[in-house]
């Protein structure tokens, strides 16, 4: 039980599936159990580019002849939603998102039908 809290709060924080056999669901739990403590996490967990993976992701743009922004939630987890917005429209790159990502640009400066499928795109190499 505390891996499935520490994985859903930690990283991309999202659901957890966690399947109890009915007999165990059916047990009592014994009396002073203690409860599962999961800390807060700290800005030591948000991982920042290195200078040089900002300066590859900035000439792979540079470069490329059609750019394109893939986002998704890990904009809004790691306190980055304004920078991104900042970015996104002074470079007018056009942007596809994740379903947890869809709300990171207003609908009026979204391309319609830009969310991606994580399945589809999973393969891509990341940058840095």
């Amino acid at each position: 039980m505390e891996e499935a809290f520490w994985l859903a709060r930690e990283g991309l924080p999202g659901p957890v599936l966690i399947d109890l056999p009915k007999d165990i669901q059916l047990q009592q739990l014994p009396e002073g159990l203690p409860l599962v403590h999961t800390p807060e996490p700290s800005e030591n967990d948000i991982k920042v580019p290195s200078w040089e993976a900002i300066e590859q992701a900035r000439a792979m743009m540079q470069e490329s002849r059609r750019p394109l922004i893939y986002a998704g939630g890990g904009v809004t987890h790691a306190g980055a939603l304004d920078a991104f917005r900042i970015f996104a429209e002074t470079c007018g790159i056009p942007s596809v998102f994740t379903l947890k990502g869809i709300g990171n640009l207003p609908a009026a400066q979204r391309i319609p039908s830009t969310w991606a499928c994580w399945v589809c795109t999973a393969r891509l190499p990341p940058i840095g």
